[in-house]
C-alpha cells in the first residue's frame, strides 16, 4: 500500500523474490495485482502480493475482515512530490502539467494533485 509514486512498484517486486527465495522471478505486469482494477482475485494463486494506491476506507471490506499482512510504504514527501512533478509535467501523461517545480510542490502539499494529500492518506492508514 502506498500513496503513488512511493515506491509501491520497487516494493512488489523486493517481495516477489523475497517469496521466491530467489532474484530469478518470472517477469509480470504489476497491474495486474492492483486491487483497483476491481477483478476476482480468488482466481490468483496463493500466497498473493496485491498493490494498491487506495486510502484504508476505500479497501474492501473482505480485506479489512480477513487483515491479511500489510506493507505500508511512506517515502519522503519531497521526493514523492518530484516523481510525481516529473511523471505530470509537460504533456508526458494524461494530467498536462506546465508549470515549475515550485509551483506544483505548493499544490502537492495542499493535496491540490490528482491523489489528493499524502498527509491525509498517511492519516487514513
Amino acid at each position: 500500500c502506498s500513496y503513488p509514486r512511493s515506491g509501491c512498484h520497487w516494493l512488489w517486486e523486493q517481495l516477489r523474490m523475497l517469496m521466491a527465495g530467489t532474484t530469478d522471478v518470472e517477469v509480470k505486469e504489476k497491474q495486474g495485482g492492483m486491487l483497483e482494477k476491481n477483478f476476482d482475485f480468488d482466481l490468483l494463486p496463493s500466497p498473493r502480493i496485491l498493490n494498491n494506491h487506495l486510502l484504508f476506507r476505500q479497501m474492501p471490506d473482505d480485506i479489512r475482515k480477513k487483515k491479511p499482512r500489510m506493507v505500508l510504504i511512506y517515502r519522503n514527501p519531497k521526493d514523492t512530490a518530484l516523481s510525481l512533478y516529473n511523471l505530470e509535467r509537460n504533456g508526458t501523461s494524461w494530467w498536462n502539467y506546465y508549470g515549475t517545480f515550485k509551483d506544483y510542490l505548493d499544490l502537492f502539499f495542499k493535496g491540490n494533485v490528482c491523489w489528493g494529500s499524502c498527509t491525509d492518506y498517511l492519516n487514513d492508514w
